[in-house]
C-alpha cells in the first residue's frame, strides 16, 4: 500500500507529514479491520544496504584502470601473509599455507582492494572532475546514515547535501563499516533530470513502513515516481528471491 502525503512549510506539529501518515495508517487499519503481519520477510534497512552497495560498485567500475585494479586481487593474499608475519596476534589463522585474519574480525583482502580502488580514484581526481565518471543521467548517493555494530550512528553527506559522496575522504571508512552491519537507516539518492536533480530520501527507521521523502518540495511526474519506487522494489525482490533472474527481479513500472 502506498500513501502519499504532501509536504508543507510553516504548519503546526499535528499537520506534519509523519503525523498525518500515522493517522491515515491507523484509520485504514481500524476501518478495514486489517490484521497486519508485523514480521517483515525483508528488512528495508538490508534492502537499502543492497541499493547503496550496487550504486557504489557501479561507480567504481567506471574507473579507466578498473581492470588492472581487479587483476591485483590474486596478489593480495600473499601481501597480507607478508604483512602478518612476525606479528604476535591471538586470532591469526592459516589458509593454504598463508596467514590471514578471520572475516569476523577484519577482511583484510577486501579492505586492501578498496584501498587500491580509492587510491585510483584520488589519482583520477587530480586531473578530472568527479562528474567525468558520472554520466549526466546516472543516479548517485549524496547522503547516508547508519548505525554500526556498536550502535553508534554515523552520517556522511556530500557538499551542500547534494554532491556525490564517493570521493569524500571518509567514504572508504563508511564502506568498510557498512559491510559489517549490512544495514542502512536512511539513504538519499539523486536522480538527475532535465529540470534539475530530484533528491529522494529513502528512510527505514520506522518498523511499520518505508518512507520516501522527495526533498525540497519539488514536483515530480508519475513516471519519475515509478523510477524512484522501482529502484527500491528491484532490490527488495532480489533479497526476497536471491536466485531470481535479473529480468524478473526488475519491476515493470507500468504494472506498479
Amino acid at each position: 500500500m502506498i500513501v502519499k502525503v504532501w509536504n508543507q512549510n510553516g504548519i503546526i506539529q499535528e499537520s506534519r507529514p509523519q503525523v498525518q501518515l500515522e493517522l491515515v495508517y491507523n484509520e485504514l487499519k481500524e476501518t478495514l479491520d486489517l490484521e497486519l503481519d508485523e514480521v517483515r520477510a525483508v528488512d528495508p534497512q538490508n534492502v537499502l544496504y543492497d541499493m547503496s552497495r550496487e550504486l557504489f560498485n557501479q561507480f567504481f567500475e567506471r574507473l579507466p584502470n578498473i581492470k588492472e585494479i581487479d587483476d591485483k586481487r590474486e596478489n593480495l593474499r600473499s601481501i597480507i601473509d607478508a604483512m602478518l608475519q612476525d606479528i604476535p596476534l591471538q586470532h591469526v589463522e592459516q589458509r593454504d599455507g598463508k596467514l590471514h585474519m578471520p572475516d569476523g574480525i577484519i577482511n583484510l583482502e577486501e579492505e586492501l582492494y578498496r584501498l587500491i580502488q580509492q587510491t585510483a580514484l584520488y589519482d583520477y581526481r587530480e586531473d578530472h572532475a568527479l562528474n567525468d565518471l558520472l554520466p549526466p543521467e546516472e543516479k548517485y548517493v549524496s547522503r547516508i546514515r547508519f548505525s554500526d555494530r556498536d550502535n553508534l550512528s554515523a552520517n556522511l553527506t556530500g557538499e551542500n547535501g547534494v554532491d556525490c559522496i564517493y570521493d569524500a575522504k571518509t567514504f572508504m571508512c563508511i564502506r568498510d563499516s557498512l559491510d559489517i552491519v549490512k544495514r542502512i537507516i536512511a539513504l538519499t539518492v539523486n536522480f538527475p533530470r532535465a529540470r534539475g536533480v530530484l533528491q529522494v530520501k529513502y528512510e527505514a527507521d520506522n518498523g511499520q513502513y518505508l518512507t520516501l521523502h522527495i526533498l525540497d518540495g519539488k514536483y515530480y511526474t508519475e513516471e519519475e515516481f515509478q523510477q524512484i519506487w522501482g529502484l527500491y522494489k528491484t532490490y527488495e525482490r532480489k533479497r526476497s528471491n536471491p536466485g531470481m533472474p535479473e529480468s524478473i527481479a526488475t519491476p515493470d513500472a507500468k504494472a506498479m
